[in-house]
C-alpha cells in the first residue's frame, strides 16, 4: 500500500486517470470531441469546416456522405439565382387583349392576366397591406383606357409548365402552409387564415372568420355551441385538392375559439378574383366570369390571335425576393426562384422543374463541386429525396465568398441572434451578429451551413447536417448551435485572410 510519503505519486496516478480537456485544444481537437458526444450516437452526422478564401480544410467528419439538408438546399437555389439573373431583374405581370380598347373604353373579347412567377402579391412586401398591390394592377389597366370587357377576366399561370407542388413534396404535407401551392399567378403566399369561434347562445353554430375576408374557402360547419365548463370537442377536415374546410363537434360558450392558417387550391383563381374586385373598384366593368388556365388547360385552350400587351406591374428585384426566402427560409418563393432558371434555359422535351434542375446541376460542376455529392430535385428542399453533402456546401460557399455578387450573396443570409431563422438563437457569443447562414429542418433532420470569423479574424465556411436524430428539434438546434459557436471562438489563424 502507498504511504503518505508516496502522496505526491498518488497524485500524478489520479491525474493521468483522470481525461482532462487539453488547455490548448485545437478547433479540429475540440469538434472532434463534439462528434463523439453520445447525443450524436444513433444519428447520422455531418461536419465540415474550411478556411477562406483558400478552402483549406480545417475540420472534416463524413464531409463526403450525402444527407439531407432540409432548407440548407436554399444556398443552392439562392446561388444559382444571383449567379443567373441581374440581381436588380424584376419580374412582369401583364395585362393582354385581343385587340385595344375602342374609343368607349370597350375591350370585345377577354382580359387576360399572365402571371411569370412573381411573389410579391402578398402583404409582406406591402406594409401588410394585401389589397395594395392589385389596386396598383387595377389602375394601370384602367390608365391604358379599359372600362368594360365583354369576355373573362382569364387568370393565366402557364407561364411555367409544371405540377402545384415541388417534386418529392409528401401528400401529408400539402395542406400544411410551408407547402403551399406554387402558381405563376401566386397571391398572399398561397395561405388564408380563418378562426372558429362559439355562437352566441347554446346549440347555436360556431362562427368562422376569414383573413382576409376574401380567402376562397368554402366552410360546412357542423359545430354547435355547448355551456361554458364543458370541454371543447373540435374537428377540423380539409378536402384533399380542394378549398372546401368540414368543421364539426363542439365549442363551450367562452370558448377562445382556435385559428388555423391553410393553404389556397389552385390560388390563380383567388388572384383572379382580388383583381377583379379591385378593376371594379377603378371603373372597370367584366362582364364575364374569372377563370383560370394553367399550362396544361392552357395546352387545351389555346389562344387563338394575336395578343396585344396594354399594362404590367413589376416585382421587387430578384435580391429582394432571394433575400426573403433565405432569411425567412419560404418554400413557395424558392420553388418561383428555382423555376426562374428553368425558364431561362429551358429543356426540349422537359418540364420546367427538371430545366431548372439541370442548370443547377450544371452550376454545381461550374464550381467543381462532383455530380455524386449534389441530389437536388426541388428548390426549397422539403423533398426528402434532396441530398447534399457538407463538401458540396462548403465548396459552394467558398465559391460564392469570392463571386462578383458575394456582398449581395451575403446580404440574403440570416445573422445568428438578429434576423430570420436564426433571429433567436446564439445569442450572447461569438456567433452573435457574426454568423451568417441558413438553417434547415425536417422531422428527424437538423442543418446550419454558414460563414463565421472567429476571433483570430479567420474567415471561415462550415456546414453541419444531422440527419436521423431522435432528439427534441430544440435540444438538436443547441447542439448544432453549440458546434457553431466553437467554431466562431477558436482562436486559431489557419491562414492569411482576405
Amino acid at each position: 500500500m502507498l504511504g503518505l510519503r508516496n502522496f505526491p505519486l498518488l497524485l500524478i496516478l489520479l491525474a493521468c486517470s483522470i481525461k482532462l480537456p487539453a488547455k490548448d485544444a485545437t478547433l479540429a481537437q475540440e469538434l472532434q470531441a463534439e462528434v463523439e458526444h453520445s447525443r450524436f450516437k444513433h444519428a447520422h452526422l455531418g461536419i465540415k469546416v474550411i478556411a477562406l478564401p483558400s478552402g483549406r480544410v480545417v475540420f472534416d467528419h463524413q464531409g463526403d456522405k450525402l444527407f439531407r439538408p432540409a432548407s440548407n438546399a436554399k444556398l443552392f437555389t439562392g446561388a444559382l439565382v444571383l449567379d443567373r439573373f441581374d440581381p436588380g431583374h424584376r419580374l412582369q405581370t401583364s395585362c393582354y387583349v385581343h385587340a385595344r380598347p375602342d374609343a368607349s373604353g370597350a375591350v370585345s373579347g377577354d382580359l387576360i392576366i399572365y402571371g411569370r412567377g412573381d411573389p410579391s402579391f402578398s402583404p409582406r412586401f406591402h406594409g401588410r397591406n394585401a389589397d395594395a398591390p392589385f389596386k396598383v394592377f387595377a389602375k394601370a389597366i384602367h390608365a391604358a383606357g379599359v372600362r368594360r370587357v365583354t369576355g373573362r377576366l382569364i387568370a393565366d399561370e402557364s407561364y411555367f409548365n409544371v405540377p402545384a407542388h415541388g417534386s418529392g413534396w409528401t401528400w401529408d404535407e400539402l395542406g400544411q402552409t410551408y407547402a403551399a401551392e406554387v402558381s405563376a399567378l401566386s397571391v398572399n403566399d398561397n395561405i388564408g387564415a380563418l378562426k372558429i369561434k362559439p355562437g352566441t347562445s347554446l346549440g347555436a353554430p360556431g362562427r368562422v372568420t376569414l383573413r382576409p375576408a376574401t380567402v376562397p374557402f368554402e366552410i360546412i360547419n357542423r359545430t354547435t355551441t355547448i355551456a361554458a365548463g364543458q370541454k371543447d370537442n373540435l374537428y377540423r377536415h380539409r378536402l384533399f385538392q380542394k378549398n372546401q374546410i368540414v368543421f364539426a363537434g363542439q365549442l363551450h360558450l367562452k370558448s377562445p375559439g382556435r385559428s388555423f392558417e391553410l393553404t389556397v387550391h389552385r390560388p390563380a383563381r383567388w388572384f383572379g378574383q382580388l383583381l377583379q374586385k379591385e378593376l371594379i373598384s377603378a371603373g372597370v366593368q367584366i362582364d364575364g366570369p374569372v377563370e383560370i388556365r394553367n399550362h396544361h388547360e392552357r395546352m387545351l385552350d389555346p389562344r387563338s390571335g394575336t395578343l396585344v400587351h396594354i399594362a404590367s406591374v413589376a416585382s421587387p428585384t430578384l435580391l429582394e425576393i432571394t433575400r426573403v426566402m433565405m432569411k425567412e427560409s419560404q418554400n413557395l418563393y424558392a420553388q418561383l426562384l428555382l423555376l426562374q432558371a428553368g425558364m431561362k434555359t429551358p429543356v426540349a422535351g422537359k418540364n420546367t422543374e427538371d430545366a431548372a434542375i439541370e442548370d443547377l446541376d450544371r452550376f454545381a460542376g461550374e464550381i467543381g463541386i462532383p455530380a455524386e455529392e449534389v441530389r437536388m430535385e426541388e428548390g426549397s428542399g422539403l423533398s426528402r429525396r434532396t441530398l447534399l453533402s457538407p463538401n458540396a456546401l462548403t465548396k459552394l460557399l467558398q465559391h460564392m465568398s469570392a463571386h462578383p455578387r458575394a456582398k449581395e450573396f451575403a446580404s440574403t443570409l440570416t445573422i445568428a441572434g438578429r434576423d430570420g431563422t436564426l433571429s433567436g438563437r446564439m445569442k450572447n457569443t461569438t456567433a452573435a451578429n457574426n454568423l451568417r447562414g441558413k438553417t434547415g429542418s425536417l422531422n428527424g433532420t437538423k442543418a446550419l451551413s454558414a460563414y463565421v470569423t472567429n476571433r483570430r479574424g479567420q474567415k471561415l465556411a462550415f456546414s453541419i447536417l444531422l440527419n436521423n436524430h431522435s432528439q427534441s428539434g430544440d435540444s438538436a438546434k443547441i447542439a448544432i448551435d453549440r458546434i457553431a459557436v466553437k467554431i466562431a471562438g477558436s482562436s486559431e489563424r489557419f491562414e492569411n485572410s482576405r
